[in-house]
């Protein structure tokens, strides 16, 4: 939650909620203060990670639930992915069957979310 609340908060009162040439002017130079003051997490490629998180995962009712059962690695490995109802659908299952990092990956990259989508059109057409 907290690297959530960091994104959150950059997001929207360091930035404004603008991006592009601003945030890219301004991540690096909070990131190089941060990375003093607490440490290397706080470089700006996890700044930045931090960010998305927080807008890929806009849903702060939902976000509790999930973040008690998975890790940082988890969402980093959910950023990617195109869609909400995509995200959702792996974080939960990552959260119901206790998977592994390793195992979210592998779920991922087999395309379980899509196939679970073709099957369900399949069997309602």
């Amino acid at each position: 939650m907290m690297f959530w609340e960091i994104g959150e908060y950059i997001n929207s009162v360091v930035l404004g909620n603008k991006r592009a040439d601003y945030g890219e002017k301004i991540l690096p130079s909070l990131a190089a203060k941060l990375v003093l003051k607490y440490g290397n997490n706080f470089n700006a490629k996890n700044l930045y990670q931090m960010m998305l998180f927080a807008e890929r995962f806009c849903d702060a009712a939902i976000l509790p639930p999930l973040a008690a059962k998975l890790s940082w690695s988890h969402f980093i490995e959910l950023l990617p992915l195109k869609s909400d109802e995509a995200r959702l659908f792996y974080a939960n299952n990552a959260a119901m069957h206790n998977y592994a990092t390793k195992e979210l990956r592998r779920q991922i990259s087999r395309k379980a979310y899509e196939r679970r989508e073709i099957s369900n059109i399949e069997l309602t057409g």
